[in-house]
């Protein structure tokens, strides 16, 4: 509630905005570019002119472990998106004459890969629908029960959150939000949160504006692990396997190495763990893990990895039927891909690149919650 320190971040978001955003997105020197077929006349005619390419162009790369693309000079994969300055900062960015740009992403994406490494039909179920909305509901507000929400049809399920997130009553315990402000400003962090393995206390210091407390962020997630007990069995495997290893194999075949997914405190015989917590036994000691510097890597980087394998087939299976040059992908940013399609393609491009996205995975396979991938 500082007002100096507002003013301070109000002035530091413009700074960084007008410095990466506009200073660091213009086109560079013609000769960078010479490979691309759009340049290729203007240096013919030795007649550089950059004000007629109007392209900015990335360099995009492989570095993430997660099997995630990245971008450089200039990062095209972090624009703007979450703040007062979004609108006025998108309208810089602009389709040619006759084009369109399109962005196609997949909905609840983590949610979904979280529950399939988990098993857990409900989460799948949930990610589709709207997993913020339901926490909001039934973790948070807990106006509803969980066992009546869960028997509902999938209509009659996303009507009733629909309902809810349209309703302008507000809540005196979460600082007079809407249900619908609780679901964008708390839930859906919280959500994002457990997909990442993050502890309370990241948790609260990234959200400082929703959590009032580290022991609000806690209560939040000791609410997840109480309502997706599955999830949380997983967690506790997928770490212990991380950490007897030393590594992960994904479905997809990446391999990552993990070092310090625990930290070790020897306890006595009487103590109990709380929900979550883990304690070994060996050599006539207890030992209670704790989260080391690896372990929140650890719990997200096979719910990433599906994701991304996902994407990365999808983009090849594009570049192999030249889809990619006919409908113009420039980009692509976490869950999602970013055309600049001719007009004229549009009816074809949008249900065709769906149903690629849509493909089923050959990888992704579970007997009981993914039988066909």
């Amino acid at each position: 509630s500082d007002p100096l320190l507002k003013l301070i971040l109000d002035h530091r978001e413009v700074q960084k905005a007008r410095g990466t955003y506009v200073e660091g997105w213009k086109p560079r020197n013609i000769q960078e570019f010479k490979w691309w077929p759009e340049v290729k006349g203007e240096i013919a005619s030795k007649e550089p002119n950059i004000s007629r390419i109007g392209r900015v162009h990335s360099t995009f790369g492989f570095k993430p472990a997660q099997g995630q693309l990245s971008s450089e000079s200039p990062n095209a994969q972090n624009f703007i998106k979450h703040s007062e300055l979004a609108r006025p900062m998108c309208r810089i960015i602009s389709a040619r004459p006759g084009h369109h740009l399109v962005e196609l992403d997949y909905k609840g994406f983590h949610v979904l890969t979280l529950g399939f490494e988990a098993a857990d039909p409900l989460y799948i179920r949930l990610g589709r629908i709207d997993m913020h909305s339901f926490f909001a509901l039934v973790g948070m507000l807990r106006l509803e029960s969980m066992e009546k929400m869960a028997e509902l049809p999938d209509s009659e399920l996303a009507a009733k959150l629909a309902w809810y997130r349209k309703n302008p009553k507000t809540y005196r315990d979460y600082a007079d939000r809407t249900f619908s402000r609780i679901r964008d400003e708390i839930a859906k962090h919280a959500i994002l949160a457990y997909g990442n393995g993050q502890q309370p206390k990241g948790l609260f210091m990234r959200n400082r504006e929703a959590f009032a407390t580290i022991a609000d962020a806690q209560r939040c997630q000791d609410r997840l692990d109480s309502l997706f007990p599955k999830p949380l069995a997983w967690k506790r495997a997928v770490t212990l396997e991380a950490d007897s290893n030393a590594c992960l194999v994904t479905r997809y075949g990446y391999v990552r190495r993990f070092w310090d997914v625990f930290s070790r405190k020897i306890v006595n015989s009487n103590f109990q763990p709380r929900r979550g917590q883990i304690v070994l036994e060996g050599a006539g000691k207890r030992w209670l893990l704790g989260p080391g510097d690896d372990y929140e890597a650890a719990i997200s980087y096979r719910i990433q990895n599906d994701a991304f394998g996902i994407k990365r087939a999808c983009m090849v299976e594009l570049g192999e039927r030249g889809l990619d040059e006919r409908y113009g992908l420039i980009n692509e940013i976490h869950d999602s891909f970013v055309f600049e399609c001719e007009d004229a393609r549009l009816d074809e491009m949008i249900p065709t690149v769906k149903g690629i996205m849509e493909h089923p995975s050959p990888y992704l396979v579970d007997p009981l919650v993914a039988p066909k991938g």
